[in-house]
């Protein structure tokens, strides 16, 4: 679930548990001025998979499940990005906004310890990612630093 516009949270594709097993390909917008949540009914969305989901600014969230989805809460559809990465797939990954229009990946399997930056582009299936260079401490997976000028 992430903040999306001014006063509304995103939550998507929930899943029940490894016991019951099931999941959800839904989209739900929980409005703050009035209390609610409303199921969105909409042709396309990302699928049933694990993911992390981050604001990007704005009316936009991103969804990543090795794939790049994009939310936008304006046009109340989802986007299927082209943006590809050097990887598949970084399943059970950190996600958060790193500023406007950004999101940085962190980590994940298969691959622990790489972060990768997302930048947004116009139109929605536009957009790029590029790997960054991590500044390590004691646990490289449990702290990192990176700045803009940091791509590979």
């Amino acid at each position: 679930m992430c903040n999306i516009g001014d006063d509304r949270a995103l939550l998507c594709n929930g899943y029940t548990g490894l016991t019951a097993g099931y999941s959800y390909a839904d989209t739900w917008i929980y409005d703050a001025s009035d209390n609610n949540w409303v199921q969105k009914s909409l042709g396309t969305t990302p699928g049933l998979q694990r993911h992390g989901l981050a604001t990007l600014g704005g009316d936009k969230a991103l969804l990543f499940n090795g794939d790049t989805w994009i939310y936008d809460l304006s046009e109340d559809a989802w986007c299927h990005s082209t943006a590809t990465t050097g990887f598949h797939s970084l399943g059970e990954s950190g996600i958060a906004n790193a500023g406007a229009g950004k999101v940085l990946i962190f980590g994940g399997t298969p691959i622990p310890s790489e972060s990768w930056l997302f930048t947004s582009g116009s139109p929605c299936s536009l957009g790029s990612y590029c790997l960054m260079t991590v500044s390590a401490g004691a646990d490289e997976n449990l702290y990192f630093g990176y700045a803009a000028d940091q791509c590979v």
